[in-house]
């Protein structure tokens, strides 16, 4: 059984904590084989071969970079990703951790980083820069495999979350600082949640598997400073005040 409080303690003080979400492992097996059939009909579309695994995914983005890079944005609006949003156990495991009221201020998306010389790395940067949503707003990060070294475990920050908002351009924060960073090695079946100032940054996936891994980011209607500004979403007002 989860202690709960446990984790809404290191969540408040390290900014971040891992939980055991094994049950997820069967929808997040099927988001990936939902990912490779979307895949397998943009290759055969295009005069490419089947897509049915890493290696064949791998091979199409090689060919069709650019119709690859198409599926990922379509399929940031699959149902299946939204069912992982409102899992009533992870709605449950948030209000436990103090997000009494979540929504998502952002887009569910599906990561997919491939084991490539140019492969898309994330400079330090804090989520809050980018969404503004509440001020104890979250990210949950679940890999949908084991994800250590290797494969580009995420770089933390423990307890960066409690010193407000860093000098950033475009959300990459600016080099005058220095941070000593963790690597946070995860295992299938777990999700890092983490709060929305905490410094981070991506890892280099050197090995010949892709990252595969669900960002989904919630904030708490049930926040005083979050009504007042109007529940302020992705940098857009959502309701205005009446005269």
């Amino acid at each position: 059984m989860l202690n709960m409080q446990k984790h809404r303690s290191e969540l408040e003080n390290d900014g971040f904590t891992i939980i055991d979400t094994p049950f997820l492992n069967e929808e997040l097996n099927s988001i990936r084989k939902e990912f490779y059939r979307m895949n397998d009909a943009f290759s055969k579309n295009l005069g490419g071969g089947k897509v049915d695994s890493d290696s064949d995914m791998i091979a199409f983005h090689k060919s069709f970079g650019p119709g690859q890079y198409g599926v990922w944005k379509v399929f940031q609006y699959s149902p299946c990703l939204y069912a992982i949003a409102g899992n009533k156990d992870i709605l449950n495991m948030l209000s436990e951790l103090g997000i009494t009221y979540p929504t998502l201020d952002d887009p569910a998306q599906l990561r997919c980083d491939m084991p490539i010389e140019n492969q898309s790395i994330f400079k330090r940067h804090q989520d809050y820069s980018y969404n503004l949503g509440s001020e104890d707003s979250v990210t949950m990060w679940t890999p949908l495999q084991d994800t250590g070294i290797k494969e580009g475990c995420l770089l933390l920050v423990p307890g960066s979350h409690k010193k407000g908002i860093y000098d950033h351009e475009n959300g990459i924060i600016d080099e005058k600082y220095n941070f000593d960073f963790e690597r946070r090695e995860m295992k299938f079946g777990q999700s890092l949640i983490f709060n929305q100032k905490l410094v981070h940054q991506s890892g280099f996936n050197s090995s010949d598997r892709i990252r595969f891994s669900i960002q989904l980011r919630y904030s708490n209607l049930d926040t005083k400073e979050y009504l007042e500004r109007d529940w302020y979403k992705n940098h857009k007002v959502v309701l205005q005040k009446f005269a």
